[in-house]
């Protein structure tokens, strides 16, 4: 049989997936490469890459694809890859050589033992957005062929990988005349996920099975310990090698070497908010725990067990983080420092991540880490930032009980006694996370001014974390300030990659200046990234609407109404704009939807009347009519719809109208 015969016809420029399972096999890869080799010659821009996370990590496969990209960038683009540095150096860390981050933030640059926040998972997700726009960027410069990428071992792909190669294919894969093609073994292409609307076909390769053969130990051991030596003093080198390590000690003649490395890896990529992928190293790190504390100075046990709390409570699974730090925590912690973390993330987790929160018992955990705080053998300045960090989880509990006042006086005392006790360089980022927490109270209570100025003060002592300029332009367009709400929306995009959050927002803030084209270009934006998100969707429905671009803000509406279909206001906006189109029966029908979702919404029931007057159907605009009456309307409004039923009952002529636009969202 000519199994070339098996690769099939594609169509040169037009979007494709393809799930090709298949023994993992050399014969599998070779017949790849064939593929590939038949699309380059056609024209197209290729790529084979391994996506093995066993041997490379969580970005295997793509971390060989921007390896390759980036050198000709640098020399092509003049400022494209430092443009991307943040997201390219995660990547590829070996980077730093040369490039530097453009908005290092205290979460990046505080020391071990103040580091307390870790990134959340949106970060990660917004490193595979920025990933996307700087090949995307690339593309467009060299107005490149048609893309034909091969992702073999794609069942193994780290999590952040798997969405990357979903989110290419969703966003540019028109774009870049993107083919993908995931090879994956016999029975696995049910569970690979790519992206919707794009068309996919499973191709099942009959092909031998080849056994695997066994590593040698002697040899894995030589090349374990020549890329250590290679690493020795290149941190950052030594950083994109880990998972490759990690795989030679494993096959070594002395696998427990493995662990340690292994534990690195984890505290690394827990750290960057790569949860999903940091737990394949996890839960080995957790069956072999007691064996790597033993063999290494480098992890105490709460590094260790804090690294999997931190793990399990990102990705929603707070019992399993009850669990562990009961098991492998609080029952094995003796450090007083340690167990007073230990007593706040108990306290966090019953009162924040549990679906039922017990606040008494958080508060009970708050008290018991105080206490041991007391008895501890720490430093002073450890016991003063420690006291002031339980208070911190004191302040959130009070907050959630709503005792604001209270939550906002324990956070105010505690910077206080942050900058009376400690040096000035000293616990930054707490002091930044403590007045913004206050702010973020404030902003609850509605003292938007007072929010304002603790937004400020947290971006002195952190001025490059988006998050702060994002939140205090929210509190800016609240204000009726709409003009500085943009400038930090603006800032905010420019401190990190992308996130929908910040462009719909920075939409609603255009729209609120009457700057339509400009909001229609940030809800595009913020629609590119998530596509089903609804406030975006329906703001640039009404910036088109605005704008007179009917049909555009016809399809918004529709597709926003396909995925929720129980908005009134979207069905009354989507009814105004069938009216003007001259569709009054569908302009009726999404009205009798609306109405039935809000019955006694007078607007709602008045546009239903001028439509049905219109279709002639005078006795039923009638009935609406006066229930708009039955509802209390008075004055001038109510003469006139009073007129209305003398008109369409014949004692007078009704005067002209048409249908208005709901409130905007």
């Amino acid at each position: 049989m000519n199994q070339s015969k098996m690769i099939p016809e594609t169509r040169p420029g037009e979007p494709a997936q393809y799930i090709v399972e298949a023994p993992d096999s050399a014969e599998r890869r070779r017949l790849l490469a064939v593929w590939l080799e038949r699309e380059r010659a056609a024209g197209a821009t290729t790529h084979l890459l391994s996506c093995d996370f066993g041997f490379a990590g969580p970005w295997a496969g793509l971390a060989d694809l921007l390896r390759a990209i980036v050198p000709e960038a640098e020399r092509e683009v003049p400022g494209l890859v430092e443009r991307h540095a943040d997201e390219l150096t995660l990547v590829l860390p070996s980077l730093r050589q040369t490039l530097s981050s453009l908005n290092p933030t205290l979460t990046d640059t505080a020391s071990p033992g103040e580091k307390v926040r870790n990134y959340p998972m949106d970060r990660a997700y917004r490193i595979v957005q920025g990933l996307i726009d700087f090949l995307s960027a690339w593309s467009a410069h060299r107005q490149a062929a048609p893309w034909v990428i091969a992702c073999d071992r794609f069942e193994d792909a780290g999590a952040l990988v798997k969405l990357f190669f979903r989110e290419l294919a969703r966003r540019r894969g028109k774009e870049l005349g993107l083919t993908l093609i995931c090879a994956v073994t016999p029975g696995a292409a049910d569970g690979v996920e790519l992206a919707e609307g794009c068309p996919t076909t499973v191709l099942r390769w009959a092909l031998p099975a080849e056994p695997e053969l066994p590593a040698d130990p002697r040899r894995m051991s030589k090349l374990a310990r020549e890329l250590e030596a290679t690493c020795e003093n290149d941190g950052w080198k030594l950083n994109e090698n880990i998972p490759r390590l990690i795989y030679y000690w494993q096959r070594s003649e002395t696998p427990e070497k493995a662990l340690v490395w292994m534990g690195m890896a984890f505290g690394e990529y827990n750290h960057f908010g790569f949860y999903e992928d940091a737990l394949r190293y996890g839960n080995e790190i957790v069956a072999h725990l007691d064996a790597i504390i033993a063999s290494t100075e480098e992890f105490t046990r709460w590094n260790l067990v804090g690294s999997m709390v931190n793990c399990y409570l990102a990705l929603n699974r707070p019992e399993e983080a009850l669990d562990i730090i009961e098991r492998e925590g609080l029952a094995k912690v003796d450090d007083g420092g340690d167990r007073s973390r230990i007593f706040y993330i108990l306290a966090l987790i019953h009162s924040r991540f549990l679906p039922k929160p017990d606040f008494q018992k958080a508060e009970g955990y708050i008290d018991r880490g105080l206490a041991e705080l007391k008895t501890a053998a720490i430093p002073e300045h450890e016991k003063t930032f420690l006291e002031v960090f339980l208070n911190n989880g004191l302040a959130f509990i009070r907050h959630r009980q709503g005792r604001p006042q209270e939550a906002i006086d324990l956070c105010q005392q505690g910077y206080e006694m942050l900058e009376e006790k400690l040096l000035h360089d000293h616990h930054r980022l707490h002091r930044s996370v403590l007045l913004y927490n206050m702010a973020q109270v404030y902003a609850a209570l509605q003292e938007r001014e007072k929010a304002v100025e603790y937004y400020s003060a947290a971006m002195k002592y952190d001025p490059n974390y988006s998050e702060y300029f994002n939140e205090r332009g929210n509190t800016y367009l609240s204000l009726g300030r709409p003009d500085l709400a943009i400038a930090d929306y603006r800032e905010a995009i420019q401190l990190s990659a992308p996130y929908q959050e910040v462009w719909t927002n920075l939409g609603q803030a255009y729209r609120a200046t009457g700057s339509l084209p400009e909001a229609v270009e940030a809800y595009s934006r913020a629609l590119d990234l998530e596509p089903y998100q609804m406030l975006p969707r329906l703001g640039r429905a009404q910036a088109y609407d605005a704008l007179g671009r009917s049909r555009e803000a016809l399809s918004d509406y529709t597709d926003a109404l396909d995925r929720e279909p129980a908005q009134p206001l979207a069905l009354a906006n989507r009814a105004t704009l069938w009216y003007e189109l001259g569709e009054l029966g569908k302009a009726v029908e999404d009205l009798d939807r609306a109405v039935a979702l809000q019955p006694d919404n007078p607007e709602l029931l008045f546009n239903r009347a001028v439509a049905l007057a219109d279709l002639a159907r005078s006795a039923e605009a009638v009935r609406d009519l006066h229930a708009v009456l039955a509802l209390g309307v008075e004055g001038e409004e109510r003469a006139d719809i009073e007129a209305r039923i003398a008109g369409l009952t014949g004692a007078e002529p009704a005067p002209p109208t048409a249908l208005e636009s709901a409130s905007p969202a």
